[in-house]
This record gives structure tokens, C-alpha cells and sequence, in this order.
């Protein structure tokens, strides 16, 4: 959850036709509006991660694996992320799990090596 610190307009992926038959492109938000994000409807949805996005695919997490060239073994024939999931900006990978900033998990690595 946030607080909006001023008025501002947040752009849309795809423009939506609000009640009142105008279509947006913008989402309009007054100061101290309170946003929040649904962190397991982004992470599951099919519009980012594809078809099978209700299924964990350790695969969409190596966006940051530096030699791609040495995966082998278990993770070999692995697939890229989608490039949709490149636009989510979370504290690990392209997953709002752990969130980011200073309400970041603070416990994320441990998770991670769980």
C-alpha cells in the first residue's frame, strides 16, 4: 500500500473504458489517495508470465544469471522470462514477492536459499 504525495496521472498498459463510456489511457489519482498493489494478482497473471502462470517456473527468477551460456544439468532447457515480466520492477528478479525499497524484505535472501 502507498499514499500518493500529489496529484498525478499513472499510464496504463492497455487504455480501459471507465462507467461512464470514456476510454482512459491514464488512471487519475488525487494527493493521499491510497494505492495499492495486488502483489499475487501481478505475479499470477497470464498477461505477463503466459499460460501457465499459475505454475512457478524457476526460470522467470534468472533474469540476473550473468553466464546464461553455463546453464546445464537440472537447468538446462530452461526458457527466458517472458519480456513482458522485464517491466516489473520487485526487489529480486521480476517478482513483487519480497517487494523493494525501504519496505523491502529484509529476509529475502534467506527465502531465496530455502
Amino acid at each position: 500500500m502507498r499514499v500518493a504525495m500529489e496529484d498525478d496521472k499513472i499510464p496504463v498498459h492497455r487504455p480501459f473504458w471507465d462507467t461512464y463510456g470514456v476510454l482512459n489511457t491514464t488512471i487519475k489519482i488525487a494527493k493521499h489517495d491510497i494505492i495499492t498493489i495486488p502483489i499475487q494478482a501481478i505475479n499470477r497473471s497470464c498477461s505477463i508470465w503466459g499460460q501457465d502462470a499459475h505454475i512457478f517456473r524457476y526460470a522467470n527468477t534468472l533474469v540476473c544469471w550473468p553466464w546464461p551460456h553455463l546453464i546445464s544439468g537440472a537447468f538446462a532447457g530452461l526458457r527466458d522470462p517472458p519480456e513482458s515480466s522485464k517491466a516489473i520492477q520487485g526487489l529480486y528478479s521480476n517478482i513483487l514477492t519480497f517487494l523493494s525499497g525501504n519496505r523491502g524484505c529484509i529476509g529475502y535472501r534467506f527465502a531465496l536459499v530455502e
